[in-house]
């Protein structure tokens, strides 16, 4: 058989319908083939129309089913793929990058060859595919015999799922696509004969002392009288959102998300208290900063989470962290009580078997009734002043309907910027619901690809994305590729006519200067929504009035087809809950208003308000 029918069949066998990518030379084999594949209904092809698009969609694919394949060809098509492979190495995303290469002739990339070290360049549209894709990949090669191509496949798809998840890729020069192979005769993947593989590279990953640790862990629950959980996003990664929840509902403890767990706890519950960082509620970082136990269940504890002043982060609480990533527990930063260094499969049974005869908590219902009533309760972030705003549209409310409104098992997707801190602030996940963003990077035109590709894990089932309008115009191209293809994305796009989280920057940092980010001196021009989605022959529906919230929603989903949504809100920046990143999370500010300090002591009931905060201007 053809090498390249031995790739496709080996993706056919993980359980793969859907295959991204964007024909070019040096891929021409194996798109070729995979036309043969999808008239035989083993596969079938997703053409994009850029490759950056089809490196975004393939992770959005891999979040829905738990691995993605897309193809591209060589050069700019693998320089354009790499703000995809980014995002997914950041977020941990298993993917397979497939990418063409010249014959092997006509390579200097990827193999030694001292002398041609003067040399730049040997085919047209060679590159380094490899070193540079390489620092942000679990797995990078090219393939250089025909005989090793099961090998690499079977490696790095193992390694792409195994211990802490991520994308790998593989380059297969042209002329090797179409080589003749005897299946039987190609070199195997033995991971026992890596010698290089790390533990967690081989099997689950368990502490060594994982029944000592976990005793720890129920030790300082036992003493706890604040304690309060952490979701991150380790817990989807892991699939242990089942446990995660047994456990909260175990411990009945006051629940907090970082954005990467967003979606991992349900937040009609009420142990839901709110999520935590500079950009997110003032009831999750006041329940955080008041807590005396704090257990990260797969969430690493990032700047975004903390401020970069991590000591002032939950300063009076032992930390407990557990996660898959050794590096994520020795880096700088919070000084972790207990470390588990392990992957959360392992650790929830080893917990729940310990806890039915070690576990004797505390009462801590005045602990829990203070979260509930002093925080959620009295920080709500939709508030009924929102609600009377009535034109232009009040994004908070937009947004809280939408989730409201929403299939019980809707799925969807933000971009970047200020419409990604108001969904993963406003958006009330419900049981079934997913909610995701590109978190690591932070890629603008990320979430319609994305949602295009979960879709289609989805058997085809409608996605919502929420975007702004300098985001959309990324990659709005792909709406084409819904509409040609009838994926029913949902495209809610927030018009304020500039880079708002910019302006807000701009605002405190540059002295209100907007260069660059709204339509002074000739700088940004906000795209006409409309017309570009006509331009693509997707239905428009425009929203200007919170009067047509309801309606535009229910008609967006009721219509079987791609649709864009344009919200206008208003222009420039829109205040939302934040903290400065040199300031402690319980010292917010919403816009330019800071809280007032007789407040913030008040909420300080456990913790005393640190003297920078006490100190500090009202404004």
């Amino acid at each position: 058989m053809k090498l390249a029918d031995y790739v496709l069949d080996f993706i056919a066998s993980l359980g793969i319908r859907h295959v991204f990518g964007l024909i070019g030379g040096t891929c021409g084999v194996l798109i070729d083939r995979l036309g043969e594949y999808q008239k035989q209904g083993k596969l079938q092809y997703v053409p994009m129309l850029h490759e950056q698009a089809a490196a975004m969609a393939v992770e959005g694919y891999a979040r829905g089913i738990g691995f993605g394949v897309v193809i591209v060809s060589s050069g700019p098509a693998v320089t354009n793929i790499m703000t995809g492979v980014q995002g997914a190495f950041h977020d941990s995303i298993p993917c397979l990058y497939i990418a063409g290469q010249q014959d092997m002739a006509n390579i200097y990339w990827g193999f030694d060859k001292d002398e041609l070290k003067d040399i730049r360049q040997m085919g047209t549209q060679e590159g380094p595919h490899v070193q540079m894709l390489k620092p942000i990949t679990k797995y990078a090669v090219i393939v250089g015999k025909a005989e090793d191509i099961r090998y690499h496949l079977e490696k790095a798809v193992y390694l792409a799922k195994r211990g802490r998840p991520g994308p790998v890729f593989l380059d297969i020069p042209k002329d090797l696509q179409g080589v003749d192979i005897v299946p039987d005769d190609l070199r195997k993947f033995n991971p026992a004969q890596e010698a290089d593989f790390k533990d967690e590279e081989r099997e689950l990953l368990v502490d060594a002392d994982l029944d000592k640790k976990v005793l720890e862990l129920i030790t300082l629950i036992n003493k706890s009288v604040r304690p309060v959980i952490l979701f991150g996003a380790g817990i989807r990664l892991s699939g242990t959102v089942q446990e995660a929840r047994r456990f909260a509902e175990l411990l009945d403890a006051p629940v907090v998300l970082s954005w990467g767990g967003i979606d991992a706890f349900p937040h009609t519950r009420e142990q839901f208290i709110g999520t935590i960082g500079d950009y997110a509620t003032r009831a999750g970082n006041f329940t955080i900063q008041n807590a005396d136990l704090v257990i990260a269940l797969g969430s690493r504890l990032d700047p975004r989470q903390t401020t970069k002043e991590f000591h002032w982060f939950a300063r009076d609480a032992k930390i407990v962290m557990i996660d898959i990533s050794k590096g994520e527990l020795n880096k700088k930063g919070v000084k972790i009580a207990l470390p588990i260094h392990c992957d959360l499969r392992k650790f929830f049974p080893a917990f729940f078997q310990t806890a039915n005869t070690e576990l004797n908590q505390p009462d801590i219902s005045e602990w829990y009734d203070w979260t509930q009533h002093q925080y959620k309760n009295r920080y709500p972030v939709v508030t009924s002043s929102d609600y009377d705003q009535s034109s232009p549209v009040n994004p908070r409310v937009f947004i809280r309907r939408l989730s409201e409104l929403m299939p019980e098992d809707g799925r969807i997707v933000a971009d970047c910027g200020v419409n990604q801190i108001l969904t993963m602030t406003c958006f009330k996940v419900r049981e079934h619901q997913r909610a995701f963003e590109n978190g690591g990077s932070g890629a603008l035109g990320y979430a319609l690809p994305a949602a295009l590709g979960l879709s289609y894990a989805s058997d085809k089932k409608p996605v919502a994305c929420i975007m702004g309008d300098g985001g959309f115009v990324f990659n709005s191209q792909e709406l084409a590729t819904a509409q040609n293809h009838g994926i029913p994305i949902k495209v809610f796009v927030l018009n304020n006519k500039a880079y708002g989280l910019l302006v807000n920057t701009q605002d405190k940092s540059y002295g209100e200067r907007h260069t660059g980010s709204t339509a002074e001196l000739g700088g940004y021009s906000a795209p006409n929504i409309t017309r570009q989605a006509e331009a693509c022959d997707v239905k428009s529906i425009l929203v200007s009035s919170s009067y047509q919230i309801d309606s535009a929603i229910i008609e967006a989903f009721a219509y079987d087809g791609p649709v864009v949504i344009e919200v206008m809100i208003p222009e420039g920046k829109f205040p939302f809950v934040f903290v400065n990143y040199e300031d402690p999370l319980e010292d917010s500010r919403l816009g330019s208003e800071y809280l007032p300090i007789s407040e913030i002591v008040e909420n300080m009931r456990y913790v005393p308000p640190l003297p920078k905060t006490l100190n500090r201007s009202p404004k």
